[in-house]
């Protein structure tokens, strides 16, 4: 029997004059969470909006490992000072995965 597996999204929005400086924030994020996660970050593409949406996706792992990653990401981001560069407080966004995969 699979134990499942989950990952953590956490979006915000932010000014497209910071670009660099949010994407070095997330690099760092990212290179905190080696050997606890498999991590991306990205924006969203076209957007035509005064703002840059951001995503870290970290995971998915295992679901017994889940609620480490989670509580690590809570106290990682706010430490990272992303706050202040973001439009409003990150969203935190928690998905379970089907244990189907497109071909």
């Amino acid at each position: 029997m699979s134990r499942g597996q989950s990952s953590v999204m956490v979006w915000f929005r932010a000014r497209p004059d910071d670009d660099t400086i949010v994407g070095e924030t997330l690099s760092g994020l990212v290179r905190s969470l080696v050997g606890h996660a498999d991590c991306r970050i990205g924006a969203r593409r076209n957007e035509d909006k005064p703002y840059r949406t951001w995503m870290l996706d970290a995971g998915p792992v295992d679901n017994d490992q889940f609620d480490a990653l989670l509580t690590m990401l809570r106290i990682a981001v706010p430490a990272t000072g992303i706050e202040r560069l973001a439009l409003a407080p990150p969203q935190f966004e928690c998905f379970d995965w089907a244990s189907t995969r497109c071909a």
